[in-house]
């Protein structure tokens, strides 16, 4: 489980979602993005993404100033 969220500077204000691309690297190949939540509103959220044969996994995501919730699994 990946924790996301971006720290604000200003916290009267919530920030909107912003795009980010996220590379993780160093990971074990097969592994591909199984669930990206959002649990204040309970929601799954969209995101793409599976690690190359190098070990990195990168995503496209929307990322705001509360948690969200990357799990990863390999594939069979």
């Amino acid at each position: 489980m990946v924790v996301l969220y971006v720290m604000t500077y200003d916290v009267t204000r919530p920030l909107p979602d912003q795009p980010y691309r996220l590379t993780l690297g160093n990971l074990p190949p097969g592994l591909s993005a199984q669930r990206f939540y959002d649990p204040l509103p309970d929601r799954e959220l969209p995101s793409t993404g599976t690690v190359s044969a190098t070990g990195e996994l990168t995503l496209e995501v929307m990322v705001s100033d509360t948690p969200r919730l990357l799990a990863l699994k390999r594939n069979p």
